[in-house]
């Protein structure tokens, strides 16, 4: 039994690092659609809080959430 169980400990921590480099594929949406809210997390504060406000504008949700480091306007033309 312990034979089998070497080549299985040695395999899940591959098979976790894998899917841990895979999850973000989940989060991004290239073709979003209407939904109830956008919800900004902090990251690239200089241009996420913008594309939420155009998608806001959009019409793509009635509601927007910003995470409270997110700087509004710093990259919208005058």
């Amino acid at each position: 039994m312990r034979a089998f169980r070497s080549p299985i400990l040695l395999f899940l921590p591959v098979l976790a690092i894998a899917a841990a480099s895979q999850a973000a594929r989940f989060l991004v949406v290239d073709h979003p659609e209407k939904s109830d809210a956008i919800v900004v997390l902090a990251g690239e504060t200089r241009v996420r809080p913008d594309h939420g406000i155009e998608l806001l504008r959009q019409g793509m949700a009635s509601h927007l959430l910003l995470d409270a480091e997110c700087e509004i306007g710093s990259t919208t033309p005058n």
